[in-house]
C-alpha cells in the first residue's frame, strides 16, 4: 500500500501501540497526525516521526472523547496537513 503524502491520524500516540505505529508509519513517508491527552508526549513522538523519516508530524491535545474538539482536530488537521 502506498502511503506516500497520504494524511494519517493515530489517537493514543503518545506512547505505547499508539507511538509504534506512527513510529513505523512515519517510515512510510506519510504525513502524521498525532493525538493524545498530554501534549509534550505527542510532541515527543512527532520529533521521533520526524527524524524517521515522515513528510510532517504534528502532535495535538485533544480529548477524543469530546465531539466538539474532534470536529476542531479535523479542521486543524485539514489545515496544518492537507
Amino acid at each position: 500500500m502506498d502511503l506516500n503524502n497520504k494524511v494519517i491520524v493515530i489517537t493514543g500516540a503518545a506512547r505505547g501501540l499508539g507511538a509504534a505505529m506512527a513510529k513505523k508509519l512515519a517510515t512510510k513517508g506519510c504525513k502524521l497526525a498525532l493525538v493524545d491527552l498530554d501534549q509534550a508526549s505527542v510532541d515527543e513522538t512527532a520529533q521521533a516521526c520526524a527524524a524517521a523519516g515522515a513528510v510532517a508530524a504534528k502532535g495535538y491535545a485533544i480529548n477524543v472523547a469530546n465531539e466538539a474538539q474532534v470536529c476542531d482536530l479535523f479542521a486543524q488537521v485539514t489545515s496544518d496537513l492537507g
